[in-house]
């Protein structure tokens, strides 16, 4: 299998599109998140412990969200909003 770091952009949203499940599509974008310094390990398991709680149309909500703007910044933010974390952080600048 290979690590998210190794493949591109286009390719992650390629497999992303392709899935079917829900479920598997936001814990995918959490893993990007990860990946990509986005997030930190703590809000990954924090964002991964809310995903597997909450309802399926709530999953299915944050995947049109973000297949309405591609935006992983967005997807973030919008997890974060749902825990009540502030949806920026002074660690968001030193991360970029």
């Amino acid at each position: 299998m290979l690590e998210i770091e190794q493949i591109s952009t286009q390719e992650w949203l390629g497999t992303f599109l392709a899935l079917d499940q829900p479920l598997t599509k936001v814990l995918l974008l959490v893993a990007i998140c990860s990946d990509q310094n986005l997030v930190s390990a703590k809000e990954t398991n924090l964002f991964k412990r809310y995903i597997l709680q909450i309802s399926e149309s709530r999953i299915t909500e944050l995947v049109q969200a973000f297949q309405r703007n591609e935006n992983l910044y967005a997807f973030r933010n919008q997890l974060r909003g749902s825990l009540g974390i502030p949806r920026q952080q002074e660690s968001d600048k030193r991360r970029a």
